[in-house]
């Protein structure tokens, strides 16, 4: 008897220290689990506004250097799910149509529903400009106004990037989407807005953002979940990657002559009169170039005038880097010619002339010359100047080659 009660005394010492471990243990993980719900992140509030910035990758260019503006159009509001950290969203009035691709995207949030909602939502905003209907509520700021005058409720919306020098017209109330010149390539977006700094434009694709956002750099494809420990970012700001191209000009050369060779006897009397084209990266270099001859053009091109009879004529270049310093000599005129004054050379910046919003006129230099009496026909009769195989001026004469006026480049 004694030996069992013994037996059973240890019997209820081990059952009572095994739910004492048991009880530690369900204490710990209580303690732990309290710890992670410490750690989790503050869940999504819809009652804050939401701020957005810009920046771009892949050029040196910044947003303040570019004077660069954006418009945020409204696609969907944010419907919070009840008892859960998430939410989900519902097109908005004006982007009704789209409300499939909204359910879509809500459903299962990947990269290629964001790029096709932003492509459906652009159409619509350049269909509904054409017709004149409103698109949504538009939101234009500048990039370096106060986060108060940009606050947004959360949301998803079409991002619009813009230069202020892309229109003419009243930034806040028009549309700045155009078709894209590219939009052949494959992946391009159809619709692009642009930005010009003095010699590179700049083609933004539309896209869709969602506000707030818990995706490392603010853009579409952000969690709508938290079930991770990320915290939801109400002032992200959004890496942009533009197209970048160099802008081009145009140089119109006139030439006036006041009086013309007249030969008897001789019909259809011509004068041909040639323009040796240089463009530097500055006017410096420009200027060096004078009394160095290692400081090379970084542009070299030619034009030809033809006159049949005194009074002004002109030759207009196109497609000249913009920004060139560009530096012109009539290098051929015939004997019979010469010029007026000292005009020799002209100089001049090559401006852009390729946005459509803003008419800019060619860059225009001005040569003037007069007939000097010489009657030994110094040749402007029997002259060409044609391009040769290399994409080089030649001068022919009498059907034989000349040296002294051919130029490199084209017209």
């Amino acid at each position: 008897m004694e030996k069992r009660s013994l037996c059973c005394k240890y019997a209820r010492k081990s059952i009572a220290a095994f739910v004492g471990v048991v009880l530690s243990l369900c204490l710990v993980s209580a303690l732990a689990f309290q710890g992670v719900q410490k750690a989790q992140a503050a869940p999504l509030d819809l009652s804050k506004s939401c701020t957005v910035q810009i920046a771009l990758s892949g050029t040196d260019e910044q947003p303040a250097d570019l004077g660069l503006h954006y418009k945020l159009y409204k696609v969907a509001a944010v419907e919070q799910q009840p008892g859960y950290d998430a939410y989900t969203y519902a097109a908005t009035n004006a982007f009704a149509a789209l409300g499939p691709e909204v359910d879509q995207l809500a459903s299962a949030a990947t990269a290629s529903g964001y790029k096709a909602l932003a492509q459906s939502a652009a159409a619509l905003i350049v269909d509904a400009a054409e017709s004149g209907a409103p698109v949504a509520a538009d939101y234009d700021y500048d990039a370096a106004a106060a986060a108060a005058a940009q606050a947004v409720a959360p949301g998803l919306y079409l991002l619009v990037a813009y230069g202020a020098d892309t229109l003419s017209e009243n930034l806040a109330t028009t549309n700045v989407l155009v078709p894209n010149q590219n939009a052949a390539e494959e992946g391009a977006s159809k619709y692009v807005s642009t930005a010009f700094s003095n010699s590179k434009r700049y083609d933004f694709a539309p896209e869709v953002v969602a506000l707030p956002t818990k995706a490392q750099n603010g853009h579409g494809g952000g969690s709508s979940n938290s079930a991770d420990l990320t915290e939801w970012v109400y002032d992200p700001t959004f890496t942009l990657k533009p197209a970048v191209t160099d802008r081009v000009g145009s140089l119109e050369i006139n030439k006036r002559l006041l009086e013309f060779e007249q030969t008897e006897g001789v019909a259809g009397n011509e004068a041909t009169f040639v323009f040796e084209i240089k463009g530097y990266a500055t006017r410096d270099d420009a200027i060096a170039a004078q009394a160095n001859p290692d400081i090379k053009p970084v542009y070299s091109n030619a034009a030809s005038i033809t006159f049949n009879a005194a009074g002004s004529n002109k030759a207009v270049v196109q497609n000249i880097p913009a920004g060139l310093y560009v530096v012109v000599t009539e290098v051929y005129s015939g004997t019979s010619y010469q010029p007026v004054s000292s005009q020799q050379p002209q100089e001049g910046y090559i401006v852009a002339t390729d946005n459509a919003a803003i008419e800019v006129l060619p860059t225009a230099l001005n040569f003037e010359n007069t007939y000097n009496g010489n009657a030994n026909k110094g040749g402007s009769v029997t002259n060409s100047f044609q391009f040769g195989e290399n994409g080089e001026w030649v001068w022919s004469k009498n059907g034989e080659a000349q040296t002294g006026g051919a130029a490199q480049g084209g017209e």
